[in-house]
């Protein structure tokens, strides 16, 4: 639990937004407490982090344990209300999420966290006054889908949202609703039965935003980056040109992710100038028969595999990077063994050079 400590203190360090927190946890995954409180390290943290006052504060070990210890009030301030914490650094993070350029640093989650896991996910969005054919067109889209196996993303509000909670829901499929203010209260009002029927299905609620904290108009944008930022895909129902869904749209773009809508039927109605538009620009895959469906399905598994290598480059570049920094503390410590091994060879009756060998082996092999 500490390494989660340390990350939902760093949320709460003046100056450090999100991106570079993201480019920290990007620069050196291991980050703990011990890393950033090594004086070895202060020129790697300043190199990723370009902000003197910044780092005389993630360095300073008496302000980081008072910001940790508030960090353990708001995990089990959540706790109480049966909201969980994840945060970038755990295994249940999800991996679409982590690719994106500023991944939230921390969810609160309640429900079925093990839905995080669930990298076969797609969003279905779209307007808050969708035409009854465009509710009925989001409600089976995500039945479908869920029915093929894949987590129905979506933002829980009015209209084409709430439809794709419904249909992954009526087949018993798995849905994650992302909020954009905090867990403790459910926006829209009119959705809370909702909020409350995901939950006992099963299904999942996230926020970035703690309880008790601010939500301001830009917290609905940044809630749409989440959307996208957990699917492999985003499917815009319906939306007109100018609206909160092509801030989703806009995001899938700047991820990667695979656009899809269905066939508008109403060709003369506001709610469909937006999917015409991305339709008639070539942007978006359209879904008509039984057999877009099986298409979209191999155009998602490549996104998938394109994510997958993305990681794994990264990985593997960032390895050497840790090591060097890891290494760099590990030096002292191994001619410090190196010399208490010399004063204790003759009584230990060891071949001081094999041990030496040996030492050398254990730690640079790390």
């Amino acid at each position: 639990m500490k390494m989660s400590l340390l990350w939902i203190a760093l949320t709460k360090v003046k100056g450090l937004g999100t991106r570079k927190l993201a480019n920290l946890y990007k620069s050196f995954p291991n980050t703990s407490f011990e890393f950033l409180t090594d004086p070895s390290n202060f020129n790697h943290i300043k190199n990723c982090l370009k902000s003197e006052e910044i780092i005389e504060l993630v360095t300073n070990r008496n302000y980081l344990k008072k910001e940790m210890t508030r960090a353990e009030e708001i995990v089990n301030n959540h706790k109480r209300l049966g909201i969980e914490i994840i945060t970038i650094d755990d295994k249940l993070y999800p991996i679409n999420l982590k690719s994106i350029q500023d991944p939230p640093i921390v969810l609160y989650c309640k429900g079925n966290i093990e839905l995080l896991k669930q990298q076969k996910s797609i969003a279905i969005v779209g307007t808050r006054t969708p035409t009854d054919m465009g509710t009925r067109s989001a409600k089976r889209l995500s039945s479908v889908f869920a029915e093929m196996g894949y987590t129905i993303v979506s933002g829980l509000a009015l209209g084409i949202d709430a439809a794709a909670h419904i249909g992954a829901l009526r087949i018993r499929g798995n849905t994650i609703a992302v909020l954009a203010g905090g867990l403790d209260k459910v926006y829209p009002k009119e959705n809370e039965t909702l909020a409350n029927e995901i939950i006992l299905n099963r299904g999942l609620l996230i926020s970035e935003t703690p309880v008790g904290g601010r939500t301001f108009k830009n917290s609905f944008v940044l809630r749409d980056r989440i959307q996208s930022g957990l699917s492999l895909g985003v499917c815009p129902v319906q939306t007109d040109i100018v609206g909160g869904t092509q801030h989703t749209i806009k995001f899938a773009k700047q991820q990667k992710r695979l656009l899809f809508c269905p066939e508008p039927q109403e060709k003369d109605v506001k709610q469909n100038r937006g999917i015409i538009q991305l339709i008639d620009n070539k942007e978006v895959e359209i879904v008509q028969s039984y057999d877009d469906y099986q298409k979209i399905e191999v155009l998602l598994q490549e996104v998938q595999e394109s994510l997958f290598r993305e990681e794994k480059d990264h990985s593997e570049n960032s390895h050497p990077k840790i090591k060097k920094v890891r290494n760099q503390g590990l030096e002292a410590e191994l001619k410090l063994t190196l010399d208490k091994a010399c004063k204790l060879s003759t009584q230990l009756n060891i071949d001081i050079e094999q041990l030496k060998l040996l030492l050398e082996e254990q730690y640079f092999s790390i």
